[in-house]
């Protein structure tokens, strides 16, 4: 009897693939996040030292770079700072440095592993997952530069080696480290136009005809919230949903470009309505405003002039040639 076997190879590889997928999501790891652009400045201090994205350098001259030679140390690239800054260095040398426990871990998006220590000579280890503290760091501003101690070997610090140069881990011997700490993106809301005229509309016919302007934001730690001012009203639907305040949901720290209608109320007296605000806020950042000015006009009076022949409901309903009046704002 022949054996039948089955190709499943196809189904199998889109399996794995979102196994990995998965293990991705659940490793709680943001990849690939730096993407070549930032400014990256010199901290001189442990308040300074907090979880983000950093060049870990020997000075001013060179930076660890993610190329792992031969399973004992990481290679360097030269860099030039200028007044303390560097400027859109490249990912390579672009370290996440994230608490974890009681210590921090050293990661790099680009070859997707953490730097770790365990007690082979002066070799550095460049693994997959934090297991131990192994893979956690100490690290504390002292005089003039950083030491980065491995917490479960602390006789143990990466450093500089000038002599044979790379970043291993050595006892003391060698040279400790300077960090250059990228700057947070602040939040920021973006409204277009930032001022709109032109609402109008006859006592007793409102509201107005609806206007626009888009709003969006970039870098949010929180969801835009917009408030239109006592007599404007705000909506994401053209036509319905007008009310206020409105809220637009980041995505990791984004609200895409939206439109927003704007109209001026019913009901309002007759007068102008001007300079009047809707204002967009999220946390840290700075508040966006859209001035709207329009007005509310009276409806038009009839007046006659006093040689005119009388007019009478009799004779403007029989169409009489010189007395007929037609007004279109009256029903």
């Amino acid at each position: 009897m022949k054996k039948v076997i089955t190709k499943k190879s196809g189904f199998f590889g889109l399996k794995l693939t979102a196994l990995l997928f998965t293990l991705l999501l659940l490793s709680g790891q943001s990849w690939g996040q730096y993407g070549g652009t930032g400014t990256f400045t010199k901290i001189t201090s442990d308040a300074e030292l907090t979880d983000g994205y950093y060049v870990i350098a020997y000075g001013t001259t060179f930076a660890m770079n993610n190329t792992y030679t031969s399973s004992t140390y990481f290679g360097n690239t030269a860099i030039s700072p200028s007044s303390n800054v560097i400027t859109n260095p490249a990912a390579s040398i672009v370290w996440k440095i994230t608490t974890d426990g009681s210590g921090r871990t050293i990661y790099n998006e680009g070859i997707a592993l953490y730097a770790s220590y365990t007690g082979s000579a002066n070799n550095i280890q460049a693994v997959a997952s934090v297991s131990t503290d192994n893979q956690r760091w100490t690290i504390a501003w002292s005089t003039s530069v950083f030491t980065i101690i491995n917490k479960a070997v602390p006789a143990r610090y990466l450093q500089y080696n000038t002599t044979s140069p790379r970043f291993a881990c050595y006892t003391g011997s060698q040279q400790n480290i300077t960090l250059y700490k990228m700057a947070s993106a602040a939040p920021t809301i973006t409204v277009n136009p930032s001022t709109i005229t032109g609402f109008t509309y006859m006592l007793g016919s409102g509201p107005s005809a609806e206007q626009t302007f888009t709003i969006s934001g970039s870098s949010l730690t929180n969801d835009i919230s917009i408030a239109a001012s006592a007599n404007y009203e705000i909506s994401k639907t053209s036509g319905s949903g007008y009310t206020t305040p409105l809220t637009f949901a980041q995505s990791v720290g984004t609200v895409a470009s939206t439109t927003v209608y704007v109209r001026l109320k019913s009901g309002l007296n007759v007068g102008t309505y001007n300079s009047e605000t809707i204002t967009a806020s999220s946390t840290g950042a700075t508040d966006k405003t859209v001035t709207c000015s329009g007005s509310v006009t009276a409806i038009p009076s009839i007046t006659l002039a006093d040689n005119s022949p009388q007019v009478t409901a009799a004779n403007v309903n029989q169409g009489t040639a010189n007395h007929v009046i037609h007004n279109p704002h009256l029903p």
